[in-house]
């Protein structure tokens, strides 16, 4: 579905129906892994937009938000991009917090491979 919307100048509806993003031509991808209640790991991929059509308002993990009305939603572990096939924790939101180390990144690697998303690189950025 995004395919068709990447780079097209028009905006598309956010989640909930209100509001606008636009798709870039070169779609960057976000993810978040979240923990359900039961301590699973949930991998959650989605474009990153923006609110103008030249990509000058990024807004982050938008189309990864576990609950579009607010409230409740659950524990991110570790977000950042994906190039390729190479995983970053590089989030605004996420991926700098202390305990996601490079050591951790491989471990998503691993979560992602095991799902059948093939990631053959980590680029780990540490704490700011």
């Amino acid at each position: 579905m995004w395919q068709g919307w990447a780079g097209d100048g028009v905006a598309h509806a956010a989640p909930a129906g209100g509001g606008a993003y636009y798709f870039p031509a070169n779609v960057l991808i976000n993810y978040a892994i979240l923990e359900t209640r039961d301590g699973l790991p949930v991998i959650v991929i989605g474009p990153e937009v923006s609110l103008a059509a030249d990509e000058s308002t990024p807004i982050g993990h938008p189309t990864l938000g576990a609950c579009p009305a607010g409230g409740v939603a659950p524990l991110a572990l570790m977000a950042g991009e994906i190039h390729g096939t190479t995983l970053t924790n590089h989030s605004g939101r996420f991926g700098y917090d202390p305990s996601v180390t490079s050591a951790a990144l491989d471990n998503a690697a691993t979560l992602f491979n095991c799902l059948g998303i093939s990631i053959t690189a980590t680029t780990y950025y540490p704490p700011k």
